[in-house]
């Protein structure tokens, strides 16, 4: 999900951060062995580490205990291990891990991380499922036991030679801490209600709740799922963010408050919509008063609250909805606007600052960035960030540009713009600092090269000025063109 950060995990222990652990249940594995164990077993849970790591060491007692667990409960045919990476670089660089510690568990030919909180609870789920859908279940105990330790499961119901297995074996990885059963016996589907090959149903406990009879995608199960196995109408928090936020998902309606009274007064009306609305779209809500949800609620830029907003996560826009009653009705007319483009998103954008046009430098947000191209032929503008220790590195390097670019170059404007701040359709920055020339309003070229006054002022004099033999070497380019076209 890209909206929103996922806050760190909490861990179990308060383990100083230089004491060791001896890990008595937990098979220590290296690049000698690893594949080979890996291939012994249905399951295997790797934790990958480094000994210097403070967040691997408060986390070996529990997964220590976690390891023993797992012994207890699978036997051999689970195995719970770690790798050190300061030790085994190869296997942990074949791995391309992002940090320390990671948690990844191997399950036939399917490679999963866990990325959930770090309690050996949630890993523990998180394992039992991957366990249960390494392989079919042959008998009704089994099922049973299975749906019964979870409290949403999904079961596939296929024939041996089913096209869905690859769906099934897709999803592998992807029901979280849920159950995830496979079932080919046609006496055990029956025993759990289901009478139809090759169809994928939820079930609450033992209880089968939906057959997906349409569902055939792995997008199609998992978006259904995703909607039955989380709450109706989820409030933020960083440990509900797997609940609300999905990769099958694209839209969402959040509902930002601030008191307990204004989110009662229309949780009814929330949830009718939202029910109404699976599963193309999901409504949450945000507690602005709760400190830990400050810097959720500042990205949308809320003047008031309580507020309501629309989030595209796949055009990573936001809406805001305009002040009117609270109403089923006009919250679908809301949605609908966003979606088909009758309601434009929010443009973050400053307002036009005074004498911007005064200094060597412009100073340039969204309402003035057309204006200094109708008295210049084109223009070279730096994007920045305030927070950013490069750009403020690079500003008056750009101060000493736009005063030479002004007495050398008056035809030619130099501008810079708080990116953060200032929302342009027509730029796209990837990072910071940035600095993009326009030969006219239309015409960009990014630039690429150093940041001293002689690199900048060779970019200005090769982008807007080529010499005369680069100008005929593209003369005789247009007209060979030129030729080519009219042939």
């Amino acid at each position: 999900m890209r909206l929103l950060p996922l806050i760190s995990c909490l861990f179990l222990t308060a383990l100083s951060a230089d004491e060791e652990h001896t890990c008595a249940h937990v098979t220590q594995l290296d690049s000698k062995n690893v594949d080979d164990e890996k291939s012994k077993h249905a399951v295997t849970l790797l934790l990958f580490y480094a000994p210097w790591c403070g967040h691997c060491k408060r986390l070996m007692p529990d997964y220590d205990n976690l390891c023993k667990k797992i012994k207890d409960t699978f036997g051999t045919e689970v195995l719970c291990a770690r790798v050190d990476c300061t030790t085994s670089e190869d296997v942990c660089d074949g791995e391309r891990l992002q940090g320390y510690p990671t948690i990844k568990a191997y399950v036939g030919g399917s490679k999963c991380e866990f990325l959930g909180p770090r309690a050996a609870d949630n890993i523990y789920r998180w394992l039992r499922s991957l366990f249960y859908s390494s392989k079919d279940v042959q008998d009704v105990d089994t099922a049973m036991k299975a749906l019964v330790e979870s409290e949403h499961s999904l079961v596939a119901f296929l024939k041996q030679d089913s096209e869905l297995r690859t769906v099934a074996s897709e999803m592998t990885c992807k029901v979280n801490e849920n159950t995830f059963l496979t079932v080919t016996d046609p006496a055990v589907a029956t025993a759990l209600g289901l009478t139809t090959p090759d169809t994928f149903a939820i079930f609450k406990k033992e209880v089968l709740h939906q057959v997906l009879d349409s569902a055939k995608t792995v997008a199609d199960v998992l978006r259904m799922f995703h909607f039955v196995a989380n709450p109706l109408v989820p409030d933020y928090s960083p440990e509900t963010v797997s609940q609300i936020f999905t990769s099958h998902v694209a839209h969402y309606l959040v509902y930002v408050y601030d008191s307990a009274e204004s989110l009662e007064s229309l949780r009814g009306k929330l949830e009718e919509y939202a029910k109404s609305r699976i599963p193309s779209l999901r409504v949450f809500t945000i507690n602005a008063s709760d400190e830990v949800n400050k810097d959720v609620v500042t990205f949308f830029y809320l003047s008031k609250i309580p507020a309501f907003v629309f989030y595209d996560d796949e055009k990573q826009k936001f809406y805001h909805m305009s002040e009117q009653e609270y109403t089923i009705e006009n919250f679908e007319v809301f949605v609908k606007g966003c979606i088909d483009g009758t309601i434009q998103p929010f443009v973050k954008k400053q307002p036009i600052p005074e004498g911007w046009d005064s200094g060597a430098v412009k100073v340039l947000v969204v309402d003035n960035f057309q204006e200094p191209f109708k008295k210049h032929r084109g223009g070279i503008v730096l994007f920045y960030a305030p927070w950013c220790g490069h750009c403020e590195a690079f500003l008056p390097t750009w101060e000493e540009f736009g005063k030479h670019v002004a007495e050398h170059h008056p035809e030619i404007f130099v501008g810079k713009m708080d990116h953060t701040q200032n929302e342009l359709s027509q730029v796209e920055v990837a990072g910071y600092p940035t600095v993009i020339a326009f030969d006219g309003i239309d015409k960009q070229i990014p630039y690429n090269g150093g940041r001293t006054l002689d690199d900048l002022k060779t970019f200005i004099t090769s982008t807007f000025y080529p010499s005369e033999e680069e100008e005929k070497e593209e003369k005789e380019l247009e007209d060979q063109t030129g030729e080519h076209e009219d042939l």
